[in-house]
């Protein structure tokens, strides 16, 4: 949150960014120029969304707690153009969003005891129940773009979920529980 104030009065005013960051991938801080687009949480973090120039993508995006420092530049601002933020983040849970990733039609099927709380606190707004089966699961349909937080969020309760399809979801969810066995068991 330190830097809240001060990026949401960049958003404000139009004010070209110069972000120190350290990702938890890099083993150095690293500078970019940022044209501040938009502010989301998610999962109690701040992320700030822009223009990074340098690489020409609108939908950079930074988490607030690995900002190392800001300074405000005077540097023209670049409005967006491209991106509808109020839609951008409506097909996904998170905020990540690959490159020509597509909508996936996606059916789960939740064991009994923990429906009623899918129900309570839907995965996704496009979630739907299709089906309620004769042991008391849950057929859901979900229709995103499966990204990083939509495993992530399987695999916190997997022991809930089946992925019945499509195949290429289900086959992710597979590998990395292949992967967690493999880890585990050494």
């Amino acid at each position: 949150m330190r830097w809240y104030s001060l990026i949401f009065q960049s958003l404000r005013n139009k004010k070209v960014l110069k972000i120190e960051y350290k990702s938890f991938k890099q083993d150095e801080p690293v500078t970019y120029i940022l044209h501040p687009y938009h502010l989301k949480q998610y999962n109690n973090r701040w992320f700030l969304f822009g223009l990074n120039e340098e690489f020409n993508i609108s939908t950079w995006n930074l988490a607030l707690d690995r900002i190392l420092d800001i300074e405000i530049t005077e540097l023209p601002f670049i409005e967006n153009t491209e991106i509808n933020f109020s839609e951008y983040f409506e097909d996904i849970v998170g905020v990540t969003i690959f490159k020509d990733a597509q909508i996936e039609t996606i059916h789960l099927e939740v064991v009994a005891s923990h429906a009623p709380y899918v129900i309570s606190k839907p995965l996704h707004p496009s979630q739907k129940k299709i089906e309620e089966l004769h042991n008391g699961n849950m057929i859901f349909k979900l229709e995103i773009i499966p990204n990083h937080e939509f495993y992530s969020l399987l695999m916190s309760n997997i022991d809930k979920f089946r992925v019945i399809q499509p195949e290429n979801v289900r086959q992710e969810v597979i590998l990395r529980l292949e992967k967690a066995l493999e880890m585990n068991r050494n």
